[in-house]
């Protein structure tokens, strides 16, 4: 079995250099075929006149000078577009800060003589006013809602005082002439 395989090995190894023999040969061949083909087509250059038509030449010329201009009238366009745009931004900054300052100044002269004529004491007394309303308002329903447990707190203090005068005998069903009792009363 050794001997089969030392045989194979050796037959492949033997394959192997003629595949690259074989492959040596071709390129070389195919290099020498190659240089008389472009010996030939350089011969055939140097001996062909090729005639182009004038208006073949003068259609290319004209095409690539229309690209040429269609790109520089491009560029300039957006030249003068970023030039209009920042003169324009220019301008109006420098009016509006112009502008600025005299409308600040009618502004304040105005506001200066409208605060002048205000008359103080019907100002005051207006706002008094309001902030009396607001007051009211605010606390109004707070305030009944105290009114209205003190008036069911005296009444049960008055509960409690007729208990003692009850329990002290002070006051009797149908007399009041010993003179003593105690009232309450809260009017609204």
């Amino acid at each position: 079995m050794t001997n089969n395989f030392n045989t194979g090995i050796g037959a492949v190894v033997l394959g192997g250099i003629a595949a690259i023999g074989y492959a040596i040969y071709n390129t070389s061949k195919l290099s020498k075929t190659s240089e008389k083909l472009d010996l030939t087509l350089d011969e055939v250059s140097r001996k062909t006149n090729i005639d182009v038509e004038q208006s073949i030449v003068d259609k290319a010329i004209e095409r690539a000078v229309d690209r040429r201009v269609a790109a520089a009238t491009n560029d300039a366009v957006k030249r003068i577009r970023e030039d209009i745009h920042s003169s324009i931004e220019s301008t109006v900054k420098k009016e509006v800060e112009a502008q600025y300052k005299l409308v600040s100044d009618e502004v304040s002269e105005k506001i200066s003589s409208q605060v002048a004529a205000i008359d103080e004491y019907a100002f005051k007394e207006k706002v008094m006013r309001k902030a009396e309303d607001k007051i009211i308002k605010k606390f109004d329903g707070s305030l009944d809602g105290l009114l209205g447990d003190f008036n069911r707190k005296l009444s049960s203090v008055s509960k409690i005082y007729e208990n003692i005068e009850d329990t002290l005998g002070w006051r009797r069903k149908g007399n009041s002439g010993n003179g003593r009792s105690v009232t309450f009363n809260l009017d609204d």
